[in-house]
């Protein structure tokens, strides 16, 4: 009997050992698996967190672009209003290009894009923030003088952690056009005799443009006149190796392209490719090497007139010393015909205005004058004896 419950006490306790390591398994597996859903649980209501985050936000951004609001701009501040203004943002570039961006005040209502003034907006990649200091100095030597009613009027430089942005000074008078492309040799002719004088008063300055092309030319709706923008960017505050960059390098001067010294000649040369840019049909840029080559028998030149080509061909010489100066341009037989420039409108118009708005022309032909006469006093003379013939007259 002894030996019987030996036997059963020593083969009981292995069964009961065995049970209760079954059991603890079995409590450390539905432990570990409660836990684990704790954890998917919390995983999954994150990402339903960040979803519906996701979702507004998208909701909140599709809002703000597409609803219309109105863009106050003072020399200092933006302000938003009500519905009846819109932000305009009329980029240099192509959409996918877009770096320099000119910010109006555009009308809602009208045929076509009216602008009353201009920002300057620069991403920090497309340019050398050390040349900053020449934009602002620019600005400064350019508020000492009266105002330029051919040039647009900037009033301050400020970087800001992303952007350049020049502010302009706003006139409510003030309302600016788009040129129209292409143009007939005759419109193009208005265009260039006003850039002329633009340049003539910049020079006076002692200031080069050194990029001009057609994106940076504007025509006051009320005068027909020219207005010439971003004269205050220096030509090297651009990385060349950038995508707007590049466009703006693109058929600037050829002394320009070879990185040496420049002068005012070097808006001669852009005065040529300019007068062809606007008469080129849509879709074809020219670029420094293609007009460095170009001749009286260039396809490009063959359909205009020959005081044209001539024009043309004096302003796109290679070497700077070749080209005619400003003054010299001026008297050149294609624009030497004022009874054809007074007639053309820059905007693809027969008429500038209409008899409603001639004595304003006048106005603005006179004010064009003083601002000659504010830049040297030879021209304050020629318009004295002007007016003194006609008072004769």
């Amino acid at each position: 009997m002894c030996a019987h419950v030996d036997v059963g006490g020593v083969g009981g306790a292995p069964r009961r050992q065995i049970c209760s390591k079954v059991c603890c398994h079995i409590y450390r597996f539905f432990f570990r698996l409660f836990c684990f859903s704790i954890i998917l649980f919390a995983f999954i209501e994150l990402v339903y967190l960040f979803s519906y985050v996701f979702v507004v936000w998208s909701f909140v951004c599709f809002a703000l672009v597409c609803t219309p609001v109105s863009l106050n701009v003072s020399a200092n501040s933006l302000f938003l209003q009500s519905p009846r203004w819109h932000v305009c943002l009329q980029a240099h570039a192509q959409p996918a290009a877009c770096r320099v961006t000119e910010i109006y005040t555009c009308y809602a209502g009208g045929a076509g894009r009216d602008f009353r003034m201009t920002h300057l907006q620069l991403q920090k990649y497309d340019i050398f923030v050390d040349k900053v200091s020449i934009v602002r100095e620019r600005i400064a030597r350019l508020k000492r003088q009266p105002s330029i009613r051919s040039l647009a009027r900037y009033t301050e430089a400020r970087l800001t952690p992303r952007h350049l942005i020049v502010s302009a000074e706003y006139s409510p008078d003030d309302i600016f056009e788009e040129l129209q492309l292409p143009m007939r040799e005759q419109e193009a002719l208005a265009v260039v005799h006003g850039v002329l004088l633009a340049l003539y008063a910049l020079h006076s300055c002692n200031i080069v443009h050194g990029h001009l092309r057609t994106d940076v030319l504007r025509v006051h709706r009320k005068s027909g006149r020219i207005v010439l923008t971003e004269h205050v960017l220096p030509i090297d505050l651009f990385v060349p190796s950038t995508e707007f960059g590049g466009k703006v390098w693109r058929c600037c001067a050829p002394e320009i392209k070879k990185a040496t010294l420049f002068d005012y000649s070097a808006d001669i040369w852009a005065v040529g490719a300019v007068f062809l840019q606007l008469m080129a049909p849509k879709g074809k840029i020219f670029e420094t090497e293609d007009l460095m080559e170009l001749d009286v028998l260039s396809p490009d030149v063959l359909s205009l007139s020959a005081s044209a080509v001539s024009f043309v061909v004096l302003c796109l010489q290679e070497e700077p010393s070749s080209r005619p100066t400003l003054a010299e341009l001026l008297m050149h037989p294609f624009l030497s015909a004022q009874e054809n420039l007074e007639s053309l409108s820059p905007t693809g118009d027969d008429n500038v205005s209409g008899s409603e708005d001639g004595a304003d022309d006048d106005d603005d032909d006179d004010d064009g004058g003083d601002e000659e006469q504010q830049c040297t006093e030879e021209r304050e003379d020629d318009s004295n004896d002007e007016e003194e013939e006609e008072k004769k007259s």
